[in-house]
């Protein structure tokens, strides 16, 4: 397999090039899924009063063969539609690609998987929000045309396939991945001359690696595990993060605080990996929200897509939670405000 990087100069993103995209994408905030609407869907009594709220937020229901409502057809047709519209109005669209390799790692994840256990229905499982169509993915791997992909995962590819062969453990497929599709983000901001892009990606490997770190710490391990799955390219360095490892967890997340990234402590109890991911995403789209204070430019259709994204996922959650009689408060404290 060969996959030749190309030597590419740095695109000047001009803003005066997004007035019109940025005003429209304004509009469309004022009618998308939000953390009110969450809100809503997660008091409604009961999943057929869901199907009467969501079109009011541009939702438009997907059915089963049973006549409920299919949660995953539903999310990733609204999603789908949000990245058409809004990457047909921009000047650069190109530049969201950077968001859309999150969505390729998953389908060659799911590629993988499925081919290990004989499976060939896996097409059906694909998201259609990548670089590469999903009707592409399954017969491009079968062909090994793998160039077609971002090239870290292209040339990961393999890797990840043989390790699992020879461990059956799904979990390296992900990390193996995971960190070939960060730095085909990296490589996809580093083309544009945006700070407020890079830092998006800093910000999600940085908040990785210190969820990575403080569940290895509550395994105990001693095999040095977070280091062989730590990913490159953040802000906060291996180094910085094992020496704040050796502090126990109380002070590593005190550590934490002098880099920009504080945790709410909670009397000296171990807050749940489920609340430490929730900090996680809040501080991301705390930094989202730093498109807020600009009058027009890329970054408000990026940001737009981040919580659109943000939202489809909580939206499935809801849906799923709903269907299967979780409570109210519990959907709600899995949802943060964005």
């Amino acid at each position: 397999m060969t996959n030749i990087t190309n030597s590419k100069k740095v695109e000047k993103v001009r803003t005066d090039d997004y007035i019109y995209v940025s005003a429209m994408t304004r509009t469309r905030e004022t009618h998308r899924i939000c953390y009110d609407a969450l809100m809503r869907i997660a008091d409604a009594k009961d999943v057929y009063e869901i199907q009467k709220i969501l079109p009011e937020y541009s939702v438009e229901p997907i059915y089963a063969e049973n006549g409920m409502i299919d949660a995953e057809e539903t999310v990733n047709a609204y999603l789908a539609e949000e990245f058409r519209v809004i990457s047909k109005s921009m000047p650069q669209p190109e530049i969201l690609n950077f968001l859309k390799v999150s969505y390729d790692c998953h389908n060659l994840k799911t590629v993988i998987k499925c081919r290990a256990r004989g499976r060939e229905d896996a097409g059906e499982l694909l998201i259609d929000l990548g670089t590469v169509p999903a009707e592409k993915v399954v017969s491009a791997v079968k062909s090994q045309n793998l160039d077609i992909f971002p090239k870290n995962m292209a040339n990961a590819f393999e890797k990840a396939e043989e390790a699992f062969s020879e461990s059956g453990d799904p979990k390296l497929i992900d990390s193996i991945l995971d960190e070939a599709c960060y730095a085909d983000m990296l490589d996809s901001v580093s083309s544009y001359n945006k700070e407020y892009f890079r830092r998006l990606v800093y910000i999600k490997i940085d908040t990785t690696n210190i969820l990575t770190a403080i569940r290895t710490m509550r395994m105990r391990d001693t095999t040095g595990l977070f280091s062989s799955m730590f990913i490159k390219g953040g802000i906060l360095d291996k180094s910085f993060l094992e020496k704040s490892m050796m502090l126990g967890e109380e002070g590593f997340i005190s550590s934490l605080a002098s880099k920009g990234y504080a945790f709410s402590t909670s009397n000296g109890e171990a807050l749940s990996l489920t609340h430490l991911a929730k900090v996680c995403e809040d501080i991301y789209m705390k930094y989202v929200d730093n498109a807020k204070s600009i009058s027009f430019g890329a970054e408000i259709c990026v940001a737009y897509l981040i919580k659109a994204s943000y939202a489809s996922k909580m939206l499935r959650m809801a849906i799923a939670s709903k269907q299967t009689g979780v409570s109210p408060t519990k959907i709600k404290e899995s949802i943060g405000k964005f």
